[in-house]
């Protein structure tokens, strides 16, 4: 696929593999808005939409900022979730019986449709800082 049909298949194959993960995690908050009236749809919506943004807004600043380091280097980016995923395991455990939390709202929603995706943050680092295909040399034959 070339041109931008081909651009925009890539983008709508990144973006569902990216954020299946959110469907669930959608589906328990508007189960729990509709159960207890907390948060509201508004603030559902509205969070997801900011959460999304922000980690569009991060991919290009990080896809621009990582001009400067080697091909070969990039990869490495597939650490950052298994790292934020430890992270969150590790504060799970301590959190562990905490029950002290106010009802979430519009921004605390963001953060989480932000937390929930992080692959979303490398994997479109990596396409958009993908270099231009190159040109093969041609054939001596």
């Amino acid at each position: 696929m070339e041109g931008i049909a081909g651009t925009v298949a890539t983008a709508v194959g990144m973006f569902a593999g990216t954020n299946l993960d959110d469907i669930i995690v959608l589906t328990v908050l508007f189960l729990s808005s509709r159960a207890g009236g907390a948060p509201r749809a508004w603030q559902i919506w509205g969070g997801q939409y900011a959460g999304i943004a922000v980690l569009v807004a991060v991919s290009v600043v990080a896809a621009l900022g990582l001009t400067i380091v080697p091909d070969d280097w990039v990869g490495l980016l597939g650490l950052i979730p298994f790292a934020l995923g430890v992270r969150g395991l590790v504060s799970a455990i301590r959190a562990r019986g905490d029950d002290d939390t106010p009802p979430p709202g519009a921004s605390s929603l963001a953060a989480v449709a932000a937390a929930s995706s992080p692959r979303s943050v490398p994997a479109a680092t990596t396409t958009l800082r993908r270099p231009a295909p190159r040109a093969l040399p041609p054939s001596r034959e």
